[in-house]
């Protein structure tokens, strides 16, 4: 792996110095250059990822499908108890809930691990010089494969049901790459805070379960009169609905698109700041 961190001097007993002026072009280009590399090193993120997995279902009989089926499990109750609560034929709920669920685990396991995807690779910082971006990519690849597993209990719904989204359904490939966009600035710039504020992890954790009973997963817009502002300014809603609505044989609206990229620039854009600020002193603060 090329070197692309910068670790300028310390100065005094504890400080460390920051870049003078004059090097605040040569920081832009280094952060660029760190997520370029980062991302050329995709078989050394993408087999640590699969490793990761393949360690932690280490000696079971289905391996990672274990995965699966928890979430299968979980989509066959609550989707049995609520389409009955809410009132809602079972054909129409079961794959909603399982698309809402499945979409869900992608974003929250980001949020989550993001916050400690440097802290759990302190060892590996300190030691070897490289990108720090290629922890961020292999954490959203570990996330995709997970998701990829989970999402054959969305086609099983659907054959059971049958449902047959048609060719909307290749709508939720662009969606899923605009997901992918934005939990990497946020596990980014979570991972980068968190590396020198401790407490950003509990905190995210604390909100993770408000932020589920918010967001249209369990249930659906349409059953709040008037349509909630906060559904509408919910950015993990818009998120969820890039692959939920093509999946469900619907194209997602045009506000949820503009919502989503809206988010994607600035979130980057304040990210990339933060980036380029603080990249080289991750290494003092893991």
């Amino acid at each position: 792996m090329s070197v692309s961190r910068s670790e300028p001097p310390a100065s005094g007993g504890s400080g460390i110095e920051a870049p003078l002026h004059g090097e605040t072009e040569s920081q832009w280009l280094k952060a660029m250059d760190d997520l370029r590399d980062g991302a050329m090193e995709w078989r050394l993120w993408g087999t640590i990822a699969w490793q990761d997995l393949r360690n932690q279902y280490r000696r079971s009989v289905i391996g990672p499908f274990w995965m699966t089926l928890s979430m299968a499990i979980l989509v066959i109750v609550l989707g049995l108890i609520w389409s009955k609560l809410l009132g809602s034929p079972r054909g129409q709920y079961m794959p909603y809930i399982a698309l809402g669920f499945i979409t869900w685990q992608l974003i929250q396991n980001m949020l989550q691990a993001g916050c400690k995807v440097f802290i759990a690779e302190r060892e590996v910082i300190r030691q070897l010089p490289g990108p720090l971006s290629i922890h961020v990519f292999g954490l959203v690849w570990q996330q995709l494969i997970i998701f990829g597993h989970n999402i054959w209990v969305y086609v099983g719904v659907a054959i059971v049901y049958s449902i047959w989204p048609g060719m909307t359904a290749l709508l939720a490939l662009p969606g899923l790459f605009l997901v992918c966009i934005n939990v990497f600035w946020m596990a980014l710039l979570l991972g980068l805070i968190s590396s020198r504020f401790r407490d950003i992890p509990q905190f995210i954790q604390s909100f993770i379960r408000p932020l589920f009973y918010l967001t249209p997963i369990i249930w659906s817009p349409d059953m709040l009169p008037g349509r909630a502002i906060f559904v509408d300014i919910n950015p993990l809603y818009h998120l969820i609905e890039m692959v939920r609505s093509p999946l469900l044989g619907e194209v997602p609206a045009m506000q949820s698109y503009v919502f989503v990229l809206a988010i994607a620039v600035i979130g980057w854009a304040v990210t990339f700041a933060f980036f380029v600020r603080y990249r080289w002193r991750i290494a003092y603060w893991v």
